[in-house]
């Protein structure tokens, strides 16, 4: 990979030059985020999904938030899971609550995909009919 050099000459309170330099070598840290929401998904459906286009191969660390909204049950309890490709890497996300009030949860995982594989939140099984599951996710490239 080729290294890249900036330079920026800024401008004093006086009007003269004032040479600021910084280099940044790569490999920069890429970040990508994705977000979604779904009433009463059914089992498998993605609520969020990092597009494998966006993401080369490589480690990356995920911050992930969940949350459900409207009239939920038992069903809704721990009902979502992270998939990188189609494999399953983190299942039944601690989401304990059922009241109506959006509680939401949050999420730090690190995984690898391998340029070729998305990320997603997808539930697990099939949704409260009157639910509405959001999700959110960023990832930032380790290396």
């Amino acid at each position: 990979m080729a290294e890249m050099v900036v330079k920026i000459e800024g401008i004093t309170s006086n009007g003269g030059a004032l040479p600021i330099v910084g280099t940044q070598t790569p490999p920069f840290r890429v970040s990508v985020g994705a977000g979604g929401s779904v009433a009463a998904p059914t089992a498998g459906t993605a609520i969020a999904t990092i597009a494998s286009v966006s993401l080369p191969a490589g480690l990356y660390d995920l911050d992930i938030t969940i949350g459900m909204s409207g009239t939920l049950a038992a069903a809704d309890v721990s009902n979502m899971e992270l998939r990188v490709g189609a494999t399953t890497v983190l299942s039944k996300m601690a989401y304990t609550s059922t009241a109506t009030s959006n509680p939401v949860a949050k999420f730090f995982f690190q995984c690898a995909p391998d340029g070729t594989q998305a990320i997603t939140i997808n539930a697990t099984g099939a949704a409260t009919a009157s639910s509405l599951y959001s999700a959110t996710i960023v990832a930032t490239q380790v290396n």
